[in-house]
């Protein structure tokens, strides 16, 4: 595939991790029903912006959800475009989505599932102070795997593997 190119407002991040879970298993296998084909999958995403805005060229970042991976191209990939305003942070932080997706209407009040990936970066800005300050205390990674071996990635998603898994480029 060739290299997303950064639209207007738009940041392309140079993806360093990018995590599997159990929608982007659900996406693939056709039980989504807004996703549109072909697409890579991918919801959520951690990396570094190599094009867009200038004042976010190099700053390290992270997002998740909205429409990343259902409608438009996910973080399964070396590269991904997004709205830049959806790209949050400054410095990477490690979480474990599997408790946050679980208590996202405790986190965020509502069900992020609803709302498209610009939105989804508002709410984790609104979050990051709690990672910053230790008041969420990620688990470790529990297996890590290469882009060429993602398969091997969403088997250990639908084995409900215990832990955060991660793709990286």
């Amino acid at each position: 595939m060739p290299d997303p190119v950064a639209g207007d407002g738009e940041a392309v991040i140079a993806v360093k991790a990018a995590s599997v879970n159990l929608s982007d298993l659900k996406s693939v296998a056709g039980q989504v029903k807004r996703t549109s084909l072909p697409r890579v999958p991918g919801r959520d995403f951690a990396g570094v912006v190599v094009d867009g805005p200038q004042d976010r060229v190099g700053a390290e970042v992270w997002g998740t959800g909205g429409d990343v991976g259902l409608t438009r191209d996910g973080s399964h990939a070396q590269m991904l475009a997004v709205p830049a305003a959806a790209a949050v942070g400054t410095r990477s932080v490690e979480i474990d989505l599997v408790p946050l997706y679980r208590n996202e209407i405790r986190v965020y009040g509502c069900n992020s599932g609803h709302y498209d990936v610009v939105e989804s970066g508002a709410r984790l800005q609104r979050v990051a102070p709690f990672f910053d300050s230790g008041g969420f205390r990620p688990l470790p990674i529990a297996n890590h795997h290469s882009l060429e071996n993602g398969q091997d990635a969403y088997l250990a998603v639908e084995n409900r593997m215990r832990g955060r898994v991660v793709i990286r480029p």
